[in-house]
């Protein structure tokens, strides 16, 4: 039980085995989605819960009290901490700053769902890297409108030879080629 007392999470069916996120008060509520959508994306499901005070290191170790998993996140303004249960006398497992950035918080949640299923955990430049060309490639994508035939009809070729052209450009940057 927390030094806090007994708290209600958010986000999770009562019993359930989750990782539980803990975040400061200082948090906008949005953040939870973006560490809920790494943890989603890994199939393990979050629950959470906000402290008045506290920084991100010490929640993510009542976080991991809390958690069934054993496995915490904590998080306040600026950083960010994931740790276990059984690591809760050291300093966290992954500790990051997160300025914020979804794809860092997602990033995080990611991570956080590897340690429960003991895979490999993402480097974070690479997964940054990988997400940042998905996206570019999505808005290039979305901006590509088909041009009008003389009859007033799109032209599909000329969306597909820029579709073509955009996927190899970011299998290109994605490899590092």
């Amino acid at each position: 039980m927390s030094k806090h007392g007994p708290m209600e999470l958010k986000g999770i069916q009562e019993n359930r085995p989750v990782i539980v996120l803990l975040l400061s008060d200082s948090c906008p509520e949005e953040w939870v989605r973006h560490i809920g959508a790494g943890c989603e994306e890994e199939g393990v499901p979050l629950a959470w819960g906000r402290r008045s005070d506290g920084r991100a290191s010490s929640l993510a170790k009542e976080a991991a009290v809390i958690s069934r998993l054993e496995v915490g996140i904590g998080l306040d303004r600026t950083e960010s901490a994931v740790t276990m249960f059984s690591l809760s006398e050291h300093p966290p497992y992954v500790a990051a700053f997160h300025g914020g950035d979804p794809l860092v918080l997602r990033w995080l949640g990611h991570n956080a769902s590897r340690l429960v299923k003991r895979e490999p955990l993402l480097d974070k430049e690479e997964f940054l890297k990988k997400r940042k060309v998905s996206k570019d490639l999505s808005k290039k994508l979305q901006s590509a409108a088909p041009k009008l035939t003389e009859a007033g009809e799109e032209s599909y070729e000329e969306l597909v030879k820029k579709v073509v052209a955009y996927v190899l450009e970011g299998l290109g940057n994605v490899r590092g080629g």
